[in-house]
């Protein structure tokens, strides 16, 4: 009996050394390939998120250093947004509000008496664009008051998420939401 014992653990102890199935092999595989595609739109979705506030608060920088260049140059100045088939940009020059574009290929271009001081150009592929709420695509500081005509709303809007917005007083006064509350650190729009 004892020799009937020790070979059905020699024949056990056998069978547990031969190493994985196929099918267990196949288990492991699927669980990683599942986790792994979490982790990569996780990622994916936190790139989109940080690159919109990003450009979210370059824009409100760059209203805040408008006001304070129209204040220095004592001069009209114009933030202009538009978009093209590419992608979306906005500018920040002198001159009427329909004399600078973004061109298909990305930059800004200024006709006639414009003066372009800065460009920010977002192409579409990023998943990231600026837009003008409302009518038109231009507002005008003026200097003296440095009040903001028409005032302003504009939109940092991504692909698959909620909306940053910029809304400017006439007085310049800048106040920031989020589409639902949705940005940490942003109040609800």
């Amino acid at each position: 009996m004892t020799t009937t014992i020790a070979a059905r653990t020699a024949r056990r102890s056998s069978r547990l050394s031969r190493g994985v199935t196929m099918v267990e092999m196949g288990i492991v595989l699927a669980i990683v390939a599942v986790l792994s595609c979490v982790a990569v739109a996780s990622t994916r979705g936190m790139k989109d998120r940080q690159l919109q506030q990003g450009v979210a608060a370059e824009l409100a920088g760059d209203i805040q250093w408008l006001r304070m260049e129209v204040n220095s140059r004592a001069q009209p100045l114009r933030l202009t947004l538009d978009r093209n088939g590419r992608g979306s940009c906005y500018m920040i020059h002198s001159g009427p509000a329909d004399a600078c574009r973004c061109e298909a290929d990305g930059p800004a271009l200024c006709s006639g008496e414009a003066h372009l001081l800065k460009a920010v150009y977002l192409p579409a592929q990023l998943g990231v664009s600026v837009a003008k709420i409302g009518t038109g695509r231009s507002t005008e500081v003026r200097p003296g008051r440095l009040t903001f005509s028409p005032t302003l709303t504009v939109e940092v809007a991504r692909q698959g998420g909620p909306a940053i917005r910029h809304v400017v007083a006439i007085t310049g006064r800048l106040r920031s939401c989020a589409e639902g509350g949705a940005v940490q650190g942003l109040p609800a729009c």
